[in-house]
């Protein structure tokens, strides 16, 4: 005979009334459970947790199995429900207390061993972070491309050259700080290619600056190098001049082409150094016409060259590169401007 059927017949050793003490059920109820014949205890249950109530008058006791008696469970005086229902919350977060402290030093060692870990699979990625610097590696791409290329083509500019009916030519430039002959009258210098204002450098010929989808700018001819294909050309036009590269360029090094080809301004190209010579520097970025006299640079946006040609039928073009402006262009401590030591 089971407890519930057993209580029908006892009376509540408070109230006196039979037929209203209830076992009492902890842990969660079931699907089936009655909640008019049976009271929910809660989930914690101990030896001296009631296991009989009275629906009557509230009373809860212990009912001995083997001789029935009836024990009174007393709760402590004072206790809120508040008061139990947060000693209850306690409870877990003490036990996990206890095991902490006495497994403390187990879990020194599965941290350190997991912050060892993270260290080691996080020293690749930042070692490799630091061997791929720009400023340090030339094979590399930039960190910032986009960064770079809009730098690089606020200093690129559009140049024309009107010598008359059937002597048009357009070509690009890039802005450079050099030394020019009529300082009070122009504020900006570029280097382009001699082939571009080749036409103009008569008297009744006309050279035109545009900056990058800006104004356009009278410019006049400061000085030329026919040989080695460049030319310095003077303006007020706005543009920041772009930094020379300290590093000569090897094969491999990464490399952009920009300017305005077919009058596609703002276009640029992507590649690498094929080779070099002591005046050219050999690319596999494309060039069309419109790129000559544009600027070609490093992965930091430093100008190793001015590009110059392209090679038909073959799968590199070709740039002036600074050696060459040291023969008329511009002053150098040598022979060339890259140090061969």
């Amino acid at each position: 005979m089971g407890l519930a059927s057993e209580l029908k017949k006892v009376a509540c050793p408070r109230c006196g009334e039979t037929g209203t003490l209830q076992e009492i059920v902890y842990g969660m109820p079931s699907v089936d459970f009655d909640f008019e014949k049976d009271i929910v205890g809660g989930c914690l249950v101990s030896d001296e947790s009631p296991n009989v109530g009275c629906s009557e008058c509230g009373w809860r006791g212990i009912r001995d199995s083997y001789t029935g008696e009836m024990i009174e469970v007393v709760e402590p005086k004072g206790e809120s429900k508040f008061k139990k229902v947060l000693r209850l919350i306690r409870i877990p977060f003490s036990v996990f207390n206890r095991m902490t402290k006495r497994f403390a030093g187990a879990i020194a060692i599965v941290a350190l061993l997991l912050g060892g870990g993270g260290v080691y699979l996080g020293i690749g990625p930042y070692l490799n972070y630091i061997n791929t610097d720009p400023e340090f590696d030339g094979y590399v791409q930039p960190r910032g491309i986009q960064n770079l290329v809009n730098r690089v083509l606020e200093s690129t500019l559009t140049i024309t050259c009107d010598a008359g009916p059937k002597k048009f030519s357009q070509g690009s430039g890039w802005a450079i700080d050099l030394p020019i002959k009529d300082k009070k009258k122009f504020s900006s210098v570029a280097i382009t290619n001699h082939h571009v204002i080749e036409d103009c450098l008569k008297e009744s010929g006309q050279v035109r600056v545009k900056t990058y989808f800006g104004k356009d700018y009278l410019a006049q001819v400061d000085r030329w190098d026919k040989k080695n294909d460049l030319a310095v050309v003077m303006s007020n036009a706005k543009a920041a001049p772009l930094p020379l590269s300290q590093a000569i360029p090897y094969p491999g090094y990464w490399v952009m082409a920009a300017g305005t080809p077919n009058g596609y301004e703002g276009s640029v190209a992507f590649g690498s150094v094929l080779n070099r010579t002591d005046t050219e520097v050999l690319i596999t970025a494309p060039i069309s016409n419109g790129n000559s006299g544009g600027p070609l640079v490093d992965n930091e946006g430093n100008v190793i060259g001015t590009n110059a040609w392209s090679q038909t039928g073959e799968q590199y073009n070709g740039a002036i590169s600074l050696d060459a402006m040291c023969i008329k262009i511009m002053k150098c401590d040598g022979k060339f401007y890259w140090s061969r030591d």
